[in-house]
């Protein structure tokens, strides 16, 4: 099968890519010819059909602003890739503001079946988190009431931008929830909030995202790596993986680290926006001891600081769709501790793969984690637990049987 796979970033820039690579890899072993469709950046891998990726629009100047909604450059060449390429299913990723619906409308002047994962909330929020400018947990854009992320500024807290991404999503709604032959939702949680949103639900298919385990080790099986015992950081300690973001409640869990008994360390792996706030704090506080930052490290490197951690620690305070950092965990054999918010919740079996708490609850994360600390011999079994079952039941082989059950599906609807 010719398949063509579309994302608006072609490099690792955070998990959907990670995924979205791990699908090519995927359909490549399988035999299967993909098709690939980006933007130009030097960040990017390798690609045979690189000369026809196309330029990131300038979103600052009125002509990138207006290919946000709909592009020409986007339809001309895409149509180009297919008439060369011919493939039978197109799938897309994350394709707004940079390759723009103009995707959805070549593939149905094309007349080829089209199949979206949804990485986010897109289709029905503007700003794609359900997590408006207050900072709070927000649907008030369902029913396609999306002058209100004007009112609340969801997106960078500016009423301009918030004002562009809600007409953006008006506009081009129809295509999306019309001319998408099969939405893929990584979590039931996301295809009950797409569907609440306005997406009809008889077009969205739960599938959640998968690893290749053999890239995942446990701590019996990889040695401590030498980087833990560089930085001054011994057992047991916390790991926290991931952006540095509000929204993934990494600001609370510094805040949390000060205020608990235990003298675990907390150590921190990734980067962004609130790093060095959160460096000051820690500073602030004299806990540089107590919580230290490794910074962005690269799979290899990270894997097996994950895999020696006493547990995961995931304190997203939005609807997460889908988290890598709870996947990677129980691949490597770790217990993980998180929010009860979004997809994180169909992942972890309570006390038996790890534990489920209230975002943003003082106590109840003190509570967690000072159990977690004092408990070693019973966090190791829910690790081991977490793994057997990871194994079981998040394999690239059932995934792929479930996405090749869909494209033969749709690709069947055309031929009728």
């Amino acid at each position: 099968m010719r398949i063509l796979l579309v994302n608006k970033y072609f490099y690792l820039k955070g998990g959907s890519e990670k995924h979205f690579f791990d699908l090519i890899k995927l359909l490549e072993d399988h035999g299967h010819e993909v098709i690939t469709f980006s933007t130009h950046d030097e960040r990017n891998l390798p690609s045979k059909y690189s000369k026809f990726f196309v330029p990131t629009p300038k979103f600052t100047t009125p002509k990138g602003l207006s290919e946000s909604f709909f592009s020409m450059v986007v339809s001309r060449t895409l149509r180009s890739l297919i008439q060369l390429t011919s493939p039978d299913i197109i799938h897309i990723h994350n394709i707004s503001r940079h390759l723009s619906a103009s995707v959805i409308d070549v593939a149905n002047h094309e007349n080829i079946p089209l199949v979206q994962t949804l990485h986010d909330y897109q289709l029905v929020c503007p700003n794609y988190k359900l997590f408006n400018g207050k900072k709070e947990l927000c649907t008030s854009c369902f029913g396609n009431k999306f002058s209100n992320a004007i009112r609340y500024s969801c997106v960078d807290n500016s009423k301009i931008k918030s004002a562009i991404a809600a007409l953006e999503l008006f506009m081009n709604k129809g295509l999306y929830r019309n001319k998408v032959s099969r939405f893929i939702a990584p979590s039931k949680f996301v295809r009950t909030m797409i569907t609440q949103g306005g997406v009809d639900k008889d077009k969205v298919e739960v599938l959640p995202h998968f690893l290749f385990l053999d890239q995942y080790k446990m701590s019996n099986e990889c040695e401590v790596p030498s980087l833990l015992s560089t930085h001054g950081i011994q057992s047991p300690y916390f790991i926290y993986s991931g952006r540095l973001v509000h929204e993934k409640g990494i600001q609370f869990l510094v805040d949390l680290w000060s205020s608990f008994t235990p003298d675990a360390q907390l150590v921190i792996a990734g980067e962004g926006p609130l790093l060095n706030d959160l460096i000051h704090t820690v500073k602030e506080k004299g806990m540089e001891k107590r919580i230290v930052f490794l910074g962005h490290l690269d799979h290899d490197d990270l894997m097996p600081v994950i895999a020696h951690a006493r547990a995961m620690l995931v304190p997203s305070i939005w609807h997460e769709p889908f988290s890598y950092a709870v996947y990677e965990a129980m691949a490597c054999g770790v217990p993980v501790i998180a929010s009860t918010r979004g997809g994180m919740q169909e992942l972890i079996i309570p006390d038996m793969t790890g534990i489920l708490v209230e975002a943003e609850d003082t106590d109840a994360w003190s509570k967690a984690i000072t159990h977690a600390y004092e408990e070693g011999e019973g966090m190791a079994r829910m690790g081991l637990q977490a793994r057997t079952l990871f194994t079981q039941f998040n394999t690239p082989e059932r995934y792929y049987e479930r996405v090749m059950g869909i494209y033969m599906k749709e690709a069947q609807k055309v031929t009728l």
